[in-house]
């Protein structure tokens, strides 16, 4: 049993298909703001700035595409799926007790499933 490879210009059609994963665990994100001038309350920090991890996050962006080769142009025509699982994980959380937003209330999330059609002209 032997295997043959093809050079490109053999195959027929050519595509493509890519994928990103990216796990990641996002940072408490604390700032320090000094008092203004005579402030009878100050805002205390309960976690020691980017010493906690909470909850890791999933997201896999996928592509597809197809190459064409017509006379001496080449197009190449790609679908791009960003959080292809269309996960809603907290990416920032409030880590400061006291104020408008109780403690850990999230202040940001990941971005919903996207699609992006894209093409390309090579001359």
């Amino acid at each position: 049993m032997g295997l043959a490879a093809r050079t490109p210009e053999e195959r027929p059609c050519r595509g493509l298909v890519a994928a990103a994963l990216e796990l990641a665990a996002t940072r408490s994100g604390i700032r320090r703001r000094p008092l203004s001038g005579g402030a009878a309350n100050a805002t205390v920090n309960l976690i020691a700035p980017a010493s906690a991890n909470f909850d890791r996050y999933t997201q896999l962006d996928l592509r597809v595409g197809k190459s064409i080769r017509v006379g001496a142009f080449r197009a190449a025509v790609n679908l791009d799926m960003f959080n292809a699982l269309n996960a809603s994980s907290v990416l920032a959380l409030n880590t400061v007790f006291g104020g408008t937003r109780p403690w850990l209330t999230p202040q940001s999330i990941m971005q919903g499933r996207l699609l992006k059609v894209s093409a390309q002209l090579d001359f």
